[in-house]
């Protein structure tokens, strides 16, 4: 019988130590984790291997099967790129907005969802979810049911394995670390099959001291940056941009709290592109959050890679 580690999905083995899913020779009849996993769930020790499957290789197995896809994203990882690989999967599919609890009661959940689907041109329906106050757990549930057979997608360290893990009582080991799940993982329950695909790989280069502060758990507090003349912002060691011009303006920062935004005036740098931003716009950061910016204005941004503009999806 082949055994396979429910943290990472890989067939166990005791025979190569450096290769994946090793476990000890004496407890291989016994262990449910492999070694790696073992170390990451008890001493979080990071050991990023490689993924047995690359991005296209995941599409191709999820598009192959006649199953439903739910697509989980972050709501503050909302980005085009994220939206690309979505619009890729060629079955039936339903994008899971994950972390619901952390998007401020003041705002209008339906009107966000409207404004998601204008922006990026989505048809499908879309689930907002929240594992801490069990925002629409029963409504998922009664869509796996529905279903049958369904696969769980979405790029690393977005949510999907801790959803899982609280719609079917398992235990697949989740962590801030990329390429936790690196094989398929099927669970059975109350009669569905239901698959946890490996993570997509942004190309982020993220440190791991930048993850654990990007990936908190605590509720975020929209911080607000009044703007009169040229200013420079940097974010981490991650982003910098420069406010050109003397119109007034305003910036409500909408990431983790615990990354620190510092705002400076001496010696405003050249970056390295421009870019023109129109009133009431989101700058969207990869991976990591987005500035609501409220009127016209001018950046010049050192890593324009890592942004993209869209029509706010708060505001609108």
């Amino acid at each position: 019988m082949i055994k396979r580690c429910t943290g990472c999905g890989v067939i166990l083995q005791s025979d190569k130590k450096d290769e994946k899913g090793y476990v000890k020779k004496e407890l291989i009849d016994t262990a449910l984790l492999c070694e790696r996993c073992f170390r990451l769930k008890n001493y979080n020790e990071m050991n990023l291997d490689k993924l047995d499957y690359n991005n296209d290789e995941i599409l191709e197995v999820i598009n192959k099967k006649s199953y439903h896809t739910f697509f989980i994203i972050d709501f503050f990882h909302l980005s085009k790129k994220y939206i690309d690989t979505y619009k890729k999967i060629k079955t039936n599919k339903t994008l899971i907005i994950s972390k619901s609890d952390l998007i401020f009661n003041s705002l209008n959940k339906e009107k966000i969802k409207k404004n998601i689907a204008e922006c990026y041109d989505i048809n499908e329906e879309i689930i907002f979810v929240s594992i801490k106050n069990n925002a629409s757990l029963d409504f998922l549930k009664m869509k796996i049911n529905k279903y049958k057979k369904v696969f769980f997608a979405g790029y690393t360290n977005e949510g999907k394995s801790s959803l899982l893990n609280v719609l079917t009582d398992n235990n697949i080991l989740t962590s801030i670390m990329p390429n936790t799940t690196l094989d398929f993982i099927e669970v059975k329950s109350d009669n569905c099959i239901i698959v946890d695909s490996p993570g997509f790989i942004d190309d982020n280069n993220y440190t791991l001291n930048n993850l654990k502060k990007i990936y908190g758990k605590k509720y975020i507090k929209p911080i607000v940056f009044p703007i009169n003349k040229p200013c420079q912002f940097e974010i981490e060691n991650i982003l910098s941009f420069a406010y050109i011009g003397e119109n007034k303006n305003s910036f409500i920062f909408y990431i983790n709290n615990d990354l620190s935004i510092k705002k400076s005036y001496k010696n405003i740098s050249d970056y390295n592109q421009i870019i023109n931003i129109k009133a009431n716009s989101d700058l969207v950061i990869k991976g990591i959050g987005f500035i609501n910016i409220k009127k016209d204005c001018i950046l010049n941004v050192l890593n324009p890679d890592l942004i993209e503009v869209r029509k706010s999806l708060i505001n609108n």
